[in-house]
Formats: C-alpha cells, sequence, structure tokens
C-alpha cells in the first residue's frame, strides 16, 4: 500500500494529474460508485492518459487557467486515507498549504490550534464518530464566520437542510475533478472580496 502510493505520489507531483480527468473517465466507460452498500468500486478512480488530440500547449494552458492559490491554508477532513492523500498533492501542487485529518476530532483540534491560518475547511460528510455535520456545528461554536465546503460520494435531505441551515451551500459531489475543486476553494475565498467590490 504505501508503494502504491508512493508511486501515485510521484505521478501526481511530477504530471499534476486530475483525480478524475473526465475526458479519460469517459474514454475508460466510467461509472462513478452509486452510493449502493454493494457498490465496492471507490468514490474515484485513476486512469491511465488517452489520446485527446491536444498539443501539449493546449494541455499546459488548460492547467495555468485553473484557479490557483495563493499560499493560503486549506483544512481537509477525510476518513479515506488515499482519497485525503491525493487530494492534498493536488492542492500543493496548485499552490494552497494543507492541513490533514482523518477524523472530526482531530480535525476540530487542528482548527483550534490553527484558526488564524486557516481559510476553508473542506470535510467529508460520512465520518464515524464526529460526522461532516457535527464538525461543521463544532466549527461554527467556534468561529461563526468559518467558511467550510463539504464533501461526499452520497447525502441525505437531512443532511442537506443540516448543511444549509449552519450557512454551508456548496457540496461537492464524489468523484471531482482537480479543476472542479481548485474553482470551488477559489470561489469560497474570495467570495467575501468580491461582495465588498459590489457594495
Amino acid at each position: 500500500m504505501d508503494h502504491v502510493l508512493s508511486m501515485t505520489q510521484k505521478s501526481f507531483a511530477h504530471c499534476n494529474l486530475q483525480v478524475t480527468d473526465l475526458e479519460n473517465a469517459r474514454a475508460h466507460n466510467y461509472q462513478p460508485n452509486s452510493g449502493n452498500s454493494e457498490d465496492r468500486r471507490p468514490p474515484f478512480e485513476l486512469f491511465p492518459p488517452i489520446e485527446t488530440g491536444r498539443t501539449p500547449d493546449q494541455i499546459y494552458l488548460t492547467h495555468i487557467q485553473m484557479p490557483q492559490g495563493e499560499g493560503e491554508t486549506i483544512l481537509m477532513v477525510d476518513d479515506e486515507v488515499l482519497f485525503s492523500k491525493l487530494m492534498e498533492i493536488v492542492l500543493k501542487n496548485n499552490g494552497y498549504k494543507v492541513l490533514a485529518a482523518a477524523a472530526g476530532v482531530d480535525a476540530l483540534s487542528m482548527y483550534v490550534e490553527h484558526a488564524n491560518e486557516i481559510k476553508v475547511v473542506l470535510t467529508d460528510v460520512m465520518m464515524p464518530g464526529m460526522d461532516g455535520v457535527d464538525l461543521t456545528r463544532a466549527l461554527k461554536e467556534i468561529n461563526p464566520q468559518v467558511k467550510v465546503i463539504a464533501s461526499t460520494g452520497q447525502i441525505t435531505e437531512t443532511h442537506q437542510a443540516e448543511f444549509r441551515a449552519l450557512g454551508v451551500n456548496v457540496i461537492l459531489g464524489k468523484p471531482y475533478d482537480a479543476k472542479k475543486l481548485l474553482t470551488t476553494l477559489h470561489n469560497a475565498i474570495h467570495a467575501e472580496q468580491r461582495t465588498e467590490k459590489t457594495t
């Protein structure tokens, strides 16, 4: 497992690959995890490159057009260790600093310690113990202005309502690609600045 993860990290660091490249996914006829308990497929997949007809310059331009971080710190919370590692690589390769936690309780401790640094909390919804909703509620008690983005492969209407009540309006559906992740983070971080400019 460690060997596979090490190889994957090197591939991501070298190529800055997306976790799920939509063109490759379609080429491989990939169908995402349905969310059923009998569906054992992972919530994301890695695909070998498929010839898309794009030149290296076009591929490079696609990358540089994706929103980049400016050294902001993201607290990422997910009990799926491999998925969390891949996301961490994507974020670090695109200008962000990352604090990673595998459980809600650990994330809460990290937030208390690094509250002044953390710009956005990206949390999984379904986690053992303290889930994403409970974590968000606890974070809001510490800092009502904390920016939280939820992430999940499946979500109930109850969870959606609870997140809305807590002021969380963005829920990233897994699997998502790097562009979706980077765009969502960029919008969350700079939303307040846009509001100030329009008022």
